[in-house]
């Protein structure tokens, strides 16, 4: 994927049409309809404090700033996004991919930054599918597109002069794997719409009329402060960032260090190894004893002593099912059980 650093993506600018709406609906850029559409967007959306600041990053930082900001729901969205994008392929048969995740840059008059938009897939039909992934019963209430996603596919059409694009949403189901520590997703349903590329160039001017804006307040340098009642949790997402950043010693390891941690990483993995064998012993000499208190296994260089306490513990298991029972207002039966020591 290309380096994002400098650069304001399609993604983002719905964030500033938004904050500009008044604006660009005084100068008769945008009309009433999408004025009031602009008006209604969620307050998520990037700002143009966030963005400004954001741009100040170096490299580096905004490297780590990508990384500290990666969701739930980002995650979902890579992890099943050529899962979506085959269903829609099974469903449209005679319909391919020919071009995936191709982005294009754009320099706008009067903007020192360049805009961006990167395409999920181009179709054989010559138009854009862009994949999107949500919950099950949020898209049950999808009625219409969200119009941050229209603005959106419009960018991405204009740049890449396209005259359609296929919005897919998948609504996920997912269930997180305690032993793997991941997530199964399943595609439980879907929903389709088309978008047409506005040729009025409506939005278009929009977003180049905005960046113009922008460009300038950045340059005047007006859009760095901002009243702390008023910030979004983007803003405020990247004010504790740049506090942990102004916090934080950065410093290159030295070669000693080095050694050592690699050292460390290898025993760890062996530190994994020797708890998984503990265990798989344990469950096999539980099994055996099967009504015995006490037991005592041996060969000639190997001897397994095993005893249940005569006092009572709690299972954590059947705690942490009594606790999800109480959650959902249902009691919950704490059993106890015999702790079981083992020494080898």
């Amino acid at each position: 994927m290309l380096d994002r650093f400098q650069i304001i993506g399609a993604s983002e600018i719905s964030g500033l049409l938004k904050e500009y709406a008044g604006n660009l609906y005084k100068a008769n850029i945008i009309n009433d309809g999408i004025y009031n559409k602009l008006c209604l967007m969620p307050k998520y959306l990037e700002t143009r404090y966030s963005l400004a600041q954001k741009l100040k990053l170096d490299r580096e930082q905004f490297k780590r700033f990508q990384e500290s900001c990666d969701n739930f729901a980002m995650k979902r969205g890579r992890d099943c996004e050529q899962l979506v994008a085959q269903d829609y392929l099974n469903a449209n048969q005679g319909v391919s991919i020919i071009d995936a995740h191709t982005s294009k840059d754009i320099s706008v008059d009067n903007c020192k930054f360049k805009f961006r938009a990167t395409i999920d897939y181009l179709l054989s039909n010559n138009k854009l599918l862009e994949v999107k992934t949500t919950s099950l019963d949020r898209l049950m209430l999808l009625e219409e597109i969200d119009f941050n996603y229209y603005i959106q596919t419009q960018a991405q059409m204009w740049l890449h002069n396209i005259d359609s694009t296929v919005l897919y949403y998948g609504g996920i189901n997912s269930i997180y794997n305690k032993e793997t520590k991941q997530y199964n997703h399943q595609l439980l349903s879907t929903k389709t719409f088309e978008i047409e590329n506005d040729r009025s160039n409506m939005i278009v001017k929009a977003i180049k009329t905005c960046l113009e804006w922008f460009s300038y307040e950045y340059e005047k340098g007006n859009i760095f402060e901002k009243i702390e009642e008023e910030k979004t949790t983007k803003d405020l997402a990247i004010d504790n960032f740049i506090a942990i950043e102004k916090g934080t010693l950065r410093d290159a390891i030295d070669d000693d260090t080095i050694i050592d941690l690699k050292r460390l990483k290898e025993l760890e993995t062996f530190y994994y190894e020797y708890k998984e064998l503990e265990e798989k012993i344990r469950e096999k000499v539980k099994s055996k004893m099967n009504g015995y208190l006490m037991a005592s296994f041996e060969t000639s260089n190997y001897k397994i002593e095993a005893k249940y306490s005569k006092e009572s513990v709690y299972n954590q298991e059947c705690i942490d099912n009594a606790i999800l029972k109480a959650k959902s207002l249902q009691i919950g039966d704490i059993k106890s059980l015999k702790k079981l020591t083992i020494k080898y």
